[in-house]
């Protein structure tokens, strides 16, 4: 599950031509039930509420999102890439 920011979620979907399962996009007003996007306001307010929830397992989002602090100081989120506009994580998972 992958956790995008709004205006990447269109832009995944048609590289990946819907392949790969984002949690929002551009769409959202009508592509969404209506507590998905309530609860997607909480990426500024409460980032690790919504991703927990969601079980969200990859993050594709804006740095200057509260998330993004979130993520980067949390040791359960490995950090895979950023340049000037986004960043992404991955859930670290348990070794065996």
């Amino acid at each position: 599950r992958v956790l995008t920011d709004w205006n990447y979620g269109g832009f995944i979907i048609h590289k990946t031509h819907g392949t790969l399962p984002v949690f929002i996009d551009g769409r959202s007003a009508n592509a969404y039930p209506h507590e998905i996007i309530r609860d997607y306001e909480l990426i500024n307010t409460a980032p690790e509420y919504l991703i927990e929830k969601y079980d969200i397992e990859v993050t594709f989002l804006r740095r200057q999102l509260p998330a993004h602090d979130y993520l980067k100081k949390s040791d359960r989120w490995q950090h895979l890439y950023t340049d000037h506009l986004v960043s992404i994580y991955r859930r670290r998972t348990m070794e065996l």
